[in-house]
């Protein structure tokens, strides 16, 4: 089951201003502000002091004995405080950090409202609803950058902007410190004027709901405008810190919420920063991105008018990916090695590499022979990235992972259109050998998928299967050719011919130069035993007209030679096969 704050993550990330979230006293807990209930208790006793008495051990008892009504924010400051600024002076005590209690980081922006800052910031979200009166939300949004729209009385929600229009609106339902006319007793909480009520009811409807810092006992108007939301349109997520009050819990039934069980609010919304912000570092690019870059090329690759056009949009993608790939960006050495590392890594040079590499594929299919000089000069000028320097060893092998997968797009889409001529291309141009690159050789032998996603890389990884590099590979790949190959079936028997014929090349070149022990890298094609049996068979009938002949130089006896080495260094060494 995946972890309910990595959904959140992943949605947020995804829908950027879609969720809008709901704030209770318990984020500004740790600011040690106080409760509205926790300043009329506290004004209660002042008022008691000033009239020779005291409230202990009851204050709102004393309260209602002595004025025969409910003790109530309003009604304490007006009886302690006539002057608007008088209130002003008074309250200030309650919610502004003195010089020693900034020090001490008391009554000034959590963790959690920094975080926030930096989710708004950072465009993911626009809207905050708070039951606080205190402005450290205010405070966190402004220093992170943005200049928030506080609605905190009816006049203002009548008067307030779109809130789609707005960087960021924080709704401020009870009111503001400030402002006498906050709420805080079960009756004032029991309704929200027409104005506020309308607001509320479309945040609920049109946005996701994060609800984090609120115990829905209390707020009975707030409790059953979340109850009366007529839509589901996004999963509402609720960070609980201990158990639920039957309230709220009767809310996460009806909402079908996802329940987060947090340590507190800072480390929920720290957490859920930073990985909204991981995920944003290796986001690929927008689908849109991707599907218009390949129309362009579709459009421009059978019209010899639109060469230079071609050229261009060719030109601008590959200098884009370089710029995403640019050596500073990626340390190879004072890094942890561990599974959250090398997953980022990994991510980002798929996410880096994402439109490119679908231009190749494309390209290739059709554009054959025509185009790979093209995807042949893109694939080396990244390739290029991977510049001499020192580092961990499995990061210096990593970093070739980008060119391996612009290799492995341009050849899959030679082989998914029958053209072996320019699969030749591909497979033979030379290229810098990984670990000594003042040495070349062919392509095929130094940027096939295992090169560059070593067995000690997968290991870290956690990935599990026989053949974990090329299971990588295979469904990386399943949605770049999902247009080209929508049948599942023909997708997975271009891939194992594309696995096994560079597989055979492997062997045909390590032998012409003469390595004493003859390997080849293997993949899903093994465990497919019919696919070798197929094509081996489909060789001899066709005989010299067989196409995938030019990579061995158009010799049938040639191809006979590797396919025996083959059986007897590669095949031999599975138990499952026998001759």
């Amino acid at each position: 089951m995946i972890d309910p704050l990595i959904s959140l993550a992943f949605a947020v990330s995804n829908g950027p201003g879609v969720y809008a979230l709901l704030l209770g006293s318990g984020i500004s807990r740790t600011a040690v502000i106080p409760t509205g209930w926790e300043v009329v208790v506290d004004l209660t006793k002042k008022l008691a002091a000033a009239m020779g008495e005291t409230a202990d051990p009851d204050p709102e008892g004393w309260f209602r004995s002595k004025f025969n009504v409910e003790p109530n924010y309003s009604d304490l400051l007006n009886r302690l405080a006539k002057a608007p600024t008088e209130r002003a002076a008074l309250l200030r005590q309650y919610f502004e950090p003195t010089e020693d209690e900034r020090s001490r980081g008391l009554k000034v922006p959590t963790k959690a409202h920094r975080a926030i800052g930096s989710l708004v910031a950072a465009g993911y979200i626009r809207v905050l609803v708070t039951t606080n009166f205190d402005r450290l939300l205010e405070t966190a949004v402004t220093e992170a950058g943005i200049v928030p729209t506080v609605i905190s009385t009816p006049d203002a929600a009548m008067g307030a902007f779109p809130l789609i229009h707005n960087r960021c609106t924080i709704v401020k339902l009870h009111g503001d410190y400030l402002d006498s006319r906050i709420k805080n007793t079960v009756d004032e909480l029991s309704n929200y004027e027409p104005q506020i009520s309308t607001l509320l009811d479309r945040v609920l409807d049109e946005f996701g709901l994060i609800v984090c810092g609120w115990s829905a006992e209390w707020d009975i108007a707030l409790f059953r405008a979340i109850e009366r939301t007529p839509n589901r349109r996004f999963t509402t997520y609720w960070a609980a810190r201990g158990a639920l009050t039957d309230r709220a819990k009767r809310l996460v039934s009806l909402r079908q919420a996802e329940v987060i069980q947090i340590t507190d609010a800072d480390s929920f919304f720290v957490d859920l920063s930073q990985k909204v912000s991981a995920l944003a570092e290796f986001r690929a690019p927008h689908p849109l991105s991707v599907a218009v870059a390949v129309e362009m090329l579709k459009k421009f690759l059978p019209r010899p008018e639109f060469r230079i056009a071609q050229y261009d949009l060719m030109v601008r993608e590959t200098e884009r990916c370089m710029a995403e790939l640019a050596p500073e960006r990626y340390p190879l050495q004072a890094v942890i090695l561990d599974q959250n590392f090398l997953a980022k890594r990994l991510g980002q040079y798929e996410s880096a590499t994402a439109v490119v590499r679908r231009l190749l594929s494309y390209g290739m299919y059709w554009g054959g022979s025509d185009f790979a000089p093209t995807a042949v000069k893109s694939r080396t000028r990244i390739g290029s990235s991977a510049v001499l320097a020192s580092g961990l060893t499995l990061l210096l092998r990593l970093r070739s992972y980008p060119a391996s997968l612009l290799f492995c797009g341009s050849s899959l889409g030679a082989i998914a259109a029958g053209d072996y001529e320019a699969l030749r291309e591909v497979f033979m141009v030379e290229v810098p050998h990984q670990t000594n690159v003042s040495q070349k050789a062919p392509a095929v032998l130094e940027l096939f998928p295992g090169s560059t996603l070593p067995e000690e890389l997968l290991k870290l990884l956690n990935a599990t299967g026989k053949t974990p590099a090329s299971d990588h590979i295979f469904a990386l790949f399943r949605e770049d050719f999902r247009e080209l190959l929508p049948d599942d079936d023909e997708y997975s028997a271009v891939f194992d011919r594309w696995e096994y014929l560079i597989s055979l090349v492997n062997v045909d070149l390590r032998e012409k130069r003469g390595d004493t022990l003859i390997w080849a890298p293997t993949g899903r094609f093994l465990y497919h035993s019919e696919v070798i049996e197929r094509i081996d068979k489909e060789a001899v009938a066709a005989g010299t007209n067989w196409p995938p002949l030019r990579l061995f130089g158009g010799s049938q006896q040639r191809l006979k030679e590797v396919t025996a080495a083959y059986r007897q260094n590669i095949l031999a060494k599975w138990s499952f096969y026998s001759f």
